[in-house]
């Protein structure tokens, strides 16, 4: 397992364990607070960017599937890649790129 007092989560997509403040590709912030910037989400990509790893505040990792040229998603969660990544939980905004 992955030591999480040392800061290490497990990732699917790299198959190990990294620490999302050093190994995040991208890290998007809250769109109802972006003045709440510990409420962020981590994100970490494949290496062709057909997947997509969402690490929520909580730390749930969920995975997302290439959909489209700049769209990701799961039943729940949708991220699109327009002028900036933005984060949709069900149709509505939840985070987004500074």
């Amino acid at each position: 397992g992955c030591i999480g007092s040392a800061g290490y989560t497990w990732s699917e997509i790299k198959n190990g364990c990294v620490r999302l403040f050093e190994d995040a590709d991208l890290n998007l912030i809250s769109s109802a607070k972006p003045e709440n910037q510990t409420s962020t989400v981590a994100l970490i990509f494949d290496d062709q960017k057909i997947k997509a790893e969402v690490y929520l505040p909580t730390m749930t990792a969920i995975l997302l599937t290439k959909k489209s040229d700049k769209s990701w998603a799961n039943e729940t969660y949708e991220l699109r890649d327009n002028k900036g990544y933005k984060l949709f939980e069900k149709g509505k905004e939840t985070y987004h790129t500074k």
